[in-house]
């Protein structure tokens, strides 16, 4: 029997990939908002929430880049770029922001090198001239990735937009 790290990283990857796969806030109960502030808690296995309300501020846990099956995503930069952007987008959504409102991105990419192609795509997700400031770290991955996206947004709602 397999003991150590490998098992734990496998059962890690089943519990990412279930909480990639759970449904909108409401359809089950999942994913809701709750805790000090307004946590948005994608799975109870993890300590740590998906995204977090405080003091006029969403803040997002770091995103990395699935498939359509929920499988840790196998395509180049420009594709697991495209993916992470998309769970940004979709996670700000839920809690009733918008990548709009992101001044600030942390990212991690597995190679720096990679820097040109990563801007080219997560480019488009931001009005010209309004891009966020951005801090790029070298990085290993998990799962071999290539890049995690971590953003903070302003709270719409404590903010009344």
């Amino acid at each position: 029997m397999t003991t150590g790290w490998p098992m734990r990283a496998a059962a890690q990857f089943a519990q990412i990939r279930a909480t990639v796969s759970t449904p909108p806030p409401g359809a089950d109960g999942t994913i809701s908002l709750m805790g000090w502030a307004g946590q948005v808690s994608c799975a109870a296995a993890f300590p740590f929430s998906s995204a977090v309300r405080a003091n006029g501020w969403v803040l997002l846990s770091g995103q990395i880049a699935f498939d359509a099956a929920g499988q840790p995503h196998a395509g180049d930069i420009g594709a697991q770029t495209q993916a992470v952007m998309d769970r940004v987008c979709r996670t700000l959504e839920q809690v009733g922001s918008s990548i709009h409102d992101v001044p600030k991105v942390n990212v991690w990419r597995s190679d720096l090198a990679e820097f040109a192609a990563f801007n080219a795509v997560c480019a488009g997700y931001f009005n010209a001239g309004k891009y966020p400031v951005h801090s790029p770290v070298q990085a290993g991955l998990a799962f071999d990735l290539k890049a995690e996206v971590e953003v903070q947004a302003l709270d719409r709602q404590q903010a009344g937009h």
